[in-house]
C-alpha cells in the first residue's frame, strides 16, 4: 500500500469522525436521515481503496458480489416469511429500494463486514498469511461476531429512533426483538464462509497482497472505533425523548443512547483496541 493510499484511508477516517461528531451535537431530522448514507458511502470509498490493495479488484468485487447477495436474500426473505430476523419492515427514510431492501443496506452491509474481518485476520494473527483449512472457518466465525458487535449498538438507534424500519411486534432490546441478532450472525456468517472458502481455493494461483505496513492493519480498527463519539455525545448532549414502538412499549432516547454507548465499550472498542496492540507490538519478522 502506498503511502498516498494511505493518507487517503486516514483522511477517511479522519471524515468520518468529523461526521460521528457532527451528528451527535445536531438534532435537525433532514443531516440524521442522511447521515448513515453518507456514513455508508465514506465506509465504502475506504473499503474499496483498503481492500483493493491487498485482494486486487476482481477478488474485492467478488467479496462485494457475495454480500450483496445473500445479505439481499436474507433480508427479503425476512421481510417476507419472518426468517431469520424477525417480521420487519423497511421505510422510505433509506432511499430507493430493490424490491423491499433499500439499496443504501447493501453496501452498508458490504462496508462494516469488511472491516469486521480485516479485524478478525488481526485478532486471529493470520493477516500476513495465507488462509488454511482451519482458518478458512475459525475467520468467518470470529468476524461474524464483531459484525454482530455493530448491529446491537446501532440497530435500536436506526430503528426505534430513526424508524428507518419497523419491527411488527417491537421487542426486548429497546423495541429491536433479540432473534434479529441471530438472524444477522446467520447471515454474515454465510458471505463470509463462501468467501473464505474461496480463497482458500484460489490462493495457490491468486494469493492476496502479503501487506506488512502496521498502518495499514490499524486503519480498519480505527475506522470501526468512529461510532463511538456519536453516542457518548448524544447521551450527553442530546434532547431526551420518548419513542413507542410497534408493540406499543415506550422507550427513552436517553437509555437507548446509553446502553449503544455501554455496547461499543465492552465490544466494538474492546476488539478494536485488542487488534490495535497486535498490530503494534507484533515484530515485524513475525
Amino acid at each position: 500500500m502506498s503511502r498516498h493510499l494511505a493518507t487517503i484511508c486516514w483522511l477517511l477516517v479522519g471524515a468520518q469522525a468529523a461526521l460521528s461528531v457532527t451528528l451527535g451535537f445536531n438534532e435537525d431530522n433532514t443531516l440524521a436521515r442522511l447521515g448513515p448514507i453518507i456514513s455508508v458511502a465514506v465506509t465504502i470509498a475506504f473499503t474499496a481503496l483498503h481492500g483493493t490493495a491487498r485482494y486486487g479488484w476482481y477478488n474485492f468485487a467478488l467479496f462485494f458480489a457475495i454480500a450483496a447477495v445473500v445479505s439481499w436474500i436474507y433480508e427479503t426473505a425476512s421481510i417476507l416469511t419472518g426468517f431469520p430476523f424477525g417480521h420487519y419492515h423497511y421505510t422510505d427514510r433509506l432511499g430507493p429500494k430493490l424490491w423491499l431492501v433499500p439499496l443504501a443496506i447493501i453496501p452498508a452491509y458490504f462496508g462494516t463486514a469488511y472491516l469486521a474481518w480485516t479485524i478478525a485476520q488481526v485478532l486471529l494473527g493470520i493477516y500476513a498469511s495465507a488462509l488454511t483449512l482451519r482458518t478458512s472457518v475459525f475467520l468467518p466465525i470470529t468476524a461474524a461476531f464483531i459484525m454482530v458487535m455493530w448491529d446491537v449498538s446501532m440497530d435500536p438507534y436506526m430503528a426505534t429512533i430513526l424508524g428507518n424500519w419497523i419491527w411488527h411486534g417491537g421487542g426486548a432490546f429497546y423495541g429491536v426483538p433479540l432473534v434479529n441478532f441471530f438472524g444477522w450472525y446467520l447471515c454474515v456468517y454465510t458471505f463470509y464462509q463462501l468467501f473464505a472458502f474461496y480463497l482458500l481455493n484460489v490462493q495457490a494461483r491468486h494469493p492476496p497482497t502479503e501487506i506488512r505496513q502496521k498502518y495499514y492493519w490499524l486503519q480498519p480498527a480505527a475506522l470501526y472505533l468512529m461510532g463511538v463519539p456519536f453516542y457518548a455525545i448524544k447521551l450527553i448532549h442530546g434532547a431526551n425523548r420518548t419513542m413507542t414502538t410497534a408493540d406499543r412499549k415506550s422507550w427513552s432516547t436517553s437509555d437507548i443512547y446509553a446502553s449503544a454507548l455501554l455496547v461499543t465499550l465492552v465490544t466494538m472498542v474492546f476488539v478494536a483496541m485488542l487488534a490495535i496492540f497486535r498490530v503494534i507490538e507484533k515484530r515485524e519478522d513475525d
